[in-house]
């Protein structure tokens, strides 16, 4: 069965409020009296134009976790607009048509806790982005400037052991004319960059090595030259992205590593099929566990 891997990114919700004509900062925006005033509308009533669509609250409804005060959310993006197409098997194909009161719905989950002020944010680019999110969110609440800031981690090494399973590495460098690399403990990869810079003229790279969909649960990249590869690239210009994706037992959870950018990110697994698509209520659950996961952390990053 395929799977798709979910990202959730996190965010601190902020406001900066207009009065008397001055502006004042808010250092957190508590969204659950909007939230609460939401419960009480129709659903068409969430329904707000949005960037020459239509965007709907579709689902709001407050949950506890763990003993805290957290809402469900899902943002629908409502278009009748650049449809996809129906092919059957004898060969045909059609662009799907709607009636004038039906519209592709492109949803997207999230989740709000409301100790912390944090929206936990489901990626869909068919959807509503975070900033499509913060848009939509200043659309609920005229008259406010609600921000989506992300959270960045706390400075944490990323420690590699003897016995972790590596499953992928991802390395992309803006521009290999004028990097200067140390010339102890050259990677094989160095190697392979400085033959792209030469025999292809090659400026920017970026480069994924991964055991894919065959490799096996008891399967890993060569640990030592990955360590090797980390720390020849780590805080050298250019580096753009690098990240990394492990395991420390052959049965444990595969957890993503971004050794560049800080923000606080999570991901899960969805298995799929035509009789089981991803949807709002098997991703949530998923956004549920990541949060339990991170509280402690991010209860420490915002204190």
């Amino acid at each position: 069965m395929p799977s798709k891997t979910i990202r959730f990114d996190y965010f601190r919700v902020r406001c900066a409020r207009l009065t008397d004509g001055n502006v004042t900062e808010l250092p957190i925006y508590l969204l659950h009296p909007l939230l609460d005033k939401m419960t009480r509308m129709d659903v068409v009533e969430r329904t707000y134009d949005y960037r020459g669509e239509l965007a709907r609250l579709q689902v709001v409804n407050r949950h506890r976790i763990d003993q805290r005060s957290c809402w469900e959310l899902q943002l629908l993006r409502l278009r009748q607009a650049q449809l996809p197409g129906i092919a059957t098997n004898d060969g045909e194909y059609e662009i799907m048509e709607l009636e004038d009161d039906e519209y592709v719905g492109e949803e997207v989950s999230v989740l709000y806790d409301e100790i912390l002020s944090i929206l936990v944010i489901q990626r869909n680019r068919n959807s509503l982005s975070p900033s499509g999110i913060e848009e939509f969110l200043n659309l609920m609440a005229p008259g406010e400037n609600i921000r989506l800031e992300p959270i960045i981690a706390k400075e944490e090494a990323m420690e590699l052991k003897n016995g972790d399973y590596i499953r992928s590495f991802n390395l992309s460098i803006s521009d290999i004319r004028e990097m200067q690399l140390a010339d102890t403990n050259n990677s094989s990869l160095r190697e392979i960059i400085s033959s792209l810079r030469k025999n292809y003229n090659a400026i920017s790279v970026s480069i994924k090595i991964s055991l894919g969909q065959r490799g096996r649960k008891e399967d890993s990249l060569t640990l030592n030259e990955v360590a090797t590869t980390i720390n020849e690239y780590t805080g050298t210009n250019g580096v753009t992205k690098m990240i990394l994706a492990k395991k420390e037992a052959e049965d444990a959870r595969v957890e993503v590593y971004d050794l560049i950018d800080k923000r606080v990110r999570g991901y899960a697994t969805c298995d799929y099929k035509r009789e089981c698509p991803i949807t709002h209520n098997r991703i949530f659950p998923l956004l549920e566990e990541n949060f339990r996961e991170k509280v402690i952390m991010l209860e420490n990053i915002l204190a």
